[in-house]
Parts: C-alpha cells; sequence; structure tokens
C-alpha cells in the first residue's frame, strides 16, 4: 500500500488507539461462550444430569448453545478485523461489517457485546467521511462483497435458528 493510500486510510479512522474498544469487544465475546459454559456446568450439576442432556433437553440453553456459537463467530471475525485496522486495508469492509455485527447482536439478545461494539464504531471510525453508497462500491472494488454477504447469511441463520427455538419453547 503506498503512503497516500495509508494517509487516506488513517483519516476514515478517529485515532488507531481506539482500536482496544474492538478488542474489548472480541474479549467479552469469548467471555461470554466460558460463562455459558459454567453456567450449563452448575445447572446440570445441580440438576444431577450429564451435560449432554442438559444441552439438548431445555430449549432456553439451546438458545444459549446457538448464542455462544454467534458469539464465536464474531470473536474470530473481530480477530480479523482488527488485523485489517492495524495495516490500514479495508476500512469500509470493517465499519460496515461491524454496523451488521451489531444488529445481530442486538437481536441474539447478547447487550455486553452490543455496548461494547456500538463504543467501537463511534470511537474508531470517522463518521464525517462514511457514505452508503461509497462504501459499498468500495467493497466491491475489493472483491469483499461475497465475504460480507457470508457473514451475514451466518449470522442471520443464527438469529433465526435461536428466534425459532425460543418461539418454539414459549
Amino acid at each position: 500500500m503506498k503512503k497516500r493510500e495509508i494517509n487516506k486510510q488513517k483519516q476514515k479512522l478517529k485515532k488507531e488507539s481506539n482500536i482496544k474498544w474492538i478488542k474489548r469487544a472480541k474479549n467479552m465475546c469469548v467471555a461470554l461462550v466460558v460463562l455459558f459454559l459454567v453456567y450449563v456446568f452448575g445447572f446440570s450439576v445441580v440438576l444431577k444430569e450429564s451435560f449432554s442432556k442438559v444441552i439438548t433437553e431445555y430449549p432456553i440453553i439451546i438458545v444459549g448453545f446457538i448464542v455462544a456459537v454467534a458469539n464465536l463467530f464474531v470473536w474470530a471475525t473481530l480477530k480479523r478485523f482488527i488485523k485489517m485496522l492495524e495495516t490500514y486495508e479495508h476500512i469500509e469492509f470493517v465499519q460496515v461489517s461491524l454496523i451488521i455485527i451489531t444488529i445481530a447482536q442486538v437481536l441474539l439478545v447478547n447487550f455486553i457485546s452490543v455496548v461494547l461494539l456500538i463504543v467501537s464504531l463511534v470511537k474508531c471510525f470517522n463518521w464525517q467521511v462514511f457514505d452508503k453508497k461509497v462504501a459499498f462500491q468500495k467493497i466491491k472494488e475489493e472483491k469483499l462483497l461475497l465475504p460480507l454477504l457470508g457473514m451475514c447469511v451466518i449470522l442471520a441463520i443464527l438469529v433465526t435458528l435461536a428466534f425459532m427455538i425460543s418461539f418454539v419453547a414459549i
């Protein structure tokens, strides 16, 4: 990447040090998975049933498992985004993807991650220079539309599964 391009990409970010908010959101995704596993283990100990039986028989725990899988997916995605932001590559892709991930986390009722993702969106990116049309054109030019759509499909499947099982459980 040329020096002029790097400076252009840097202008789209507020400060490079604000990437720490994305790192915190990434770490929170893993922490929520660990908390879920500890909760299910404790639940199985209290009920004196096996771990697998608790996961398969209680619909709310199945929904929690789906949310945990979504958190692992978001963790891996955020890990990749941090590397992109540190090298000033694909800023628009990261920005649009973080918006989509935030919406998915809202639908999955994962409010701790939502707060951290919103703070990272506000702190990291310069919104005065953001334009949806330009961002999607840039994503098309960089040939990142397919990964963006793939991420949307995966998150949509997880959100749909969580909602369907939630409504069946009620």
